[in-house]
């Protein structure tokens, strides 16, 4: 362990400069070790890399990381592409998108957001997808909902965001979409040039 840590020294020397750094190795399951060193220091929040070397989507953060997102309290940052990513200025997010149920891990995750916006001066943006109605002609070509029904649910919801986020305190632009969620939400990172996905966990 001695040795292991004076590599890590020398890798994080070598990679943050004189920022300063607490170097610690432990031996064990990694994720256990993480969830015990975050509750001795009192961490707030964790950054950790991804690989996504499996061959199955839902492996895609890796098992540790996939751990820590179910067995943390604490936010978390990570990514698959975080290898990818130019360094880093002062202000690394111009644009947060946060991604909100109707629930109160959603309004934690919001207030998270609003909170980092602030000390980034980044702008915020609210992305929520409605129960998508797409049973039209599923059966005969005929059609399940009433042709309003779509436009209803969005508005219905839209309301409800609204509220949560004027609940948060937010200033913040709200999208809302009858829709699949996670195509919902690449597409709105996409059209919006979004630096950060922000989400709760249920």
């Amino acid at each position: 362990l001695s040795d292991l840590e004076r590599r890590l020294g020398e890798f994080v020397s070598k990679t943050l400069g004189a920022f300063p750094a607490e170097c610690i190795a432990r031996s064990g399951d990694p994720s256990r070790g993480i969830v015990e060193l975050v509750s001795e220091r009192s961490v707030e929040l964790v950054v950790i890399g991804t690989h996504g070397r499996g061959p199955f989507r839902r492996m895609l953060l890796g098992s540790v990381a996939s751990k820590l997102l179910h067995d943390l309290s604490v936010p978390i940052l990570t990514g698959a592409h975080m290898a990818e990513l130019e360094p880093w200025d002062r202000r690394p997010y111009q644009r947060i998108v946060c991604a909100v149920e109707l629930d109160e891990h959603s309004r934690r995750a919001l207030e998270f957001a609003r909170d980092l916006g602030q000390v980034c001066g980044a702008r915020l943006d609210v992305v929520h997808a409605a129960p998508s109605l797409e049973l039209s002609g599923a059966l005969g070509g005929e059609d399940w909902f009433p042709p309003n029904l779509r436009s209803q649910v969005v508005a219905d919801h839209t309301d409800r965001v609204k509220h949560l986020v004027s609940e948060a305190g937010c200033n913040a632009d709200i999208h809302v979409e009858a829709s699949d969620a996670v195509p919902f939400i690449l597409n709105q990172i996409e059209q919006l040039k979004a630096d950060l996905l922000v989400v709760g966990k249920a």
